[in-house]
């Protein structure tokens, strides 16, 4: 009795923190400009890569690699938010490689890719997302509910954002571990 009456209490925090994150997200989006822009996805992520290449290669030991196509790739895009899903994205690279030993090479890779539409990989060469293998679009949204972690201390906020911007603009999106080691995720 005493146990049901700790889970039932866990699971009303749970809700009501997922309810505030929801209606904080919700508050944030209202607040920003939501309008598209045309913007060069390669230009975009050059420049995040510029940012933030000092705190990772220096700072962190993490590495970055670019492979970016020739052409120009312009997209109809929230600048603002495709920027802080790949900064998220980054994040969680960076921070799933912090317990590798020193002597191994921590390397986040991002490219981009025009299949039928324009995209880009971020991928890292870290443990994996434990207890995982690959989803795709909603079943990524339920695997990884708000709160839902694959990494020790992690918030299970990060994934569940990008999820909801790739849903809210209606980008495919697919997770998995890399085969050599790592995570991949493509958008």
């Amino acid at each position: 009795d005493h146990i049901q009456s700790l889970i039932a209490r866990e699971r009303a925090a749970y809700d009501r923190m997922s309810g505030t994150i929801t209606r904080t997200l919700a508050i944030v989006k209202a607040k920003q400009d939501t309008s598209t822009h045309p913007v060069d996805l390669n230009e975009l992520i050059a420049g995040l890569v510029d940012y933030f290449n000092t705190d990772l290669e220096l700072k962190r030991g993490v590495h970055l690699k670019l492979d970016l196509t020739k052409q120009k790739l312009i997209i109809q895009v929230q600048p603002l938010e495709l920027c802080e899903v790949i900064e998220n994205l980054i994040r969680n690279s960076r921070e799933a490689m912090m317990d590798l030993e020193m002597d191994h090479m921590k390397v986040i890779e991002l490219s981009t890719f025009v299949d039928d539409v324009p995209g880009f990989v971020i991928r890292d060469n870290g443990p994996g997302m434990n207890d995982f293998a690959s989803c795709s679009n909603d079943e990524c949204r339920q695997y990884f509910a708000i709160g839902k972690t694959t990494k020790e201390g992690g918030t299970g906020l990060g994934v569940p954002f990008v999820l909801e911007a790739a849903k809210s603009n209606g980008w495919d999106i697919s997770m998995s571990n890399v085969p050599r080691g790592g995570a991949e995720t493509k958008i």
